[in-house]
């Protein structure tokens, strides 16, 4: 049975509650159900996101118990689990939203700000968060409301560009800043990332590079991804982290 998009009087936020005006005046919201009308995907687009998924899929495997997909956009993070029954996404754009249950309507779809998540704690054995905190002003309060909605040994993952990419550090060689996606507002590189996120209290078991950009010649000598390489050409990446206990802050 299809889920219906929960907007309950404790899980509701409209605009004017949850919304901060962006550089053109114009709330998150309202931003997000623009980009997602608009969006179009260039080929080398689609195939970064079609390695990113691969990539999840093959280390997730069946992870068992709730799963919360933070950011979900229209929903294309869901396709790395086989069973959607126990699949939570939430997302501030509603029109991001309704594609989503289209495309997945067993999965329960939850109108919400990523900085402010109406679940209870413990909740959740799984929590990914795909492409989404390098957009948020304030990405520190979903690190906090991740790790309290969490169960105990359970794992979050999460993937960021990286801002180290060769492409990146080529443009400011010759005095230019870098081209990035201009809705990204934070910006880190492996180390920056993993520093945030013991700063927060996880410990990150590993991490993986999701795209590996080679310029043509080396990835003709290339086939494989050797570690010594990824800060430098690994363009996206995905971490598996999970909370931190006591004992292990100690």
């Amino acid at each position: 049975m299809g889920a219906t998009i929960a907007l309950t009087s404790k899980e509701y936020y409209d605009a004017r509650h949850v919304c901060k005006d962006d550089a053109h005046g114009e709330g998150v919201q309202r931003f997000y159900d623009r980009f997602w009308a608009q969006r179009r995907l260039a080929y080398i687009e689609k195939e970064k996101i079609r390695a990113r998924y691969a990539t999840i899929s093959d280390l997730i495997g069946c992870v068992p118990g709730r799963k919360l997909i933070a950011g979900c956009g229209q929903g294309d993070d869901l396709v790395v689990f086989e069973d959607h029954c126990d699949c939570v996404a939430f997302d501030i754009s509603l029109l991001g939203l309704r594609h989503t249950q289209s495309r997945f309507p067993e999965a329960q779809c939850v109108l919400a700000d990523a900085e402010s998540l109406p679940f209870a704690d413990g909740s959740f054995s799984l929590v990914l968060s795909s492409e989404v905190l390098e957009h948020l002003q304030n990405p520190y309060n979903i690190l906090k409301g991740v790790k309290e909605h969490l169960a105990k040994d359970g794992l979050f993952l999460v993937t960021t560009p990286n801002v180290a990419l060769w492409r990146f550090r080529l443009q400011l060689l010759r005095g230019r800043f870098p081209k990035y996606d201009p809705s990204h507002v934070n910006f880190w590189d492996i180390d920056s990332f993993v520093e945030l996120l013991h700063s927060y209290g996880y410990k990150v078991l590993s991490f993986y590079p999701t795209y590996f950009d080679l310029p043509f010649p080396l990835s003709k000598v290339f086939i494989f991804k050797p570690r010594p390489l990824y800060k430098l050409f690994g363009e996206q990446f995905l971490f598996i982290c999970k909370a931190q206990s006591t004992d292990e802050k100690n």
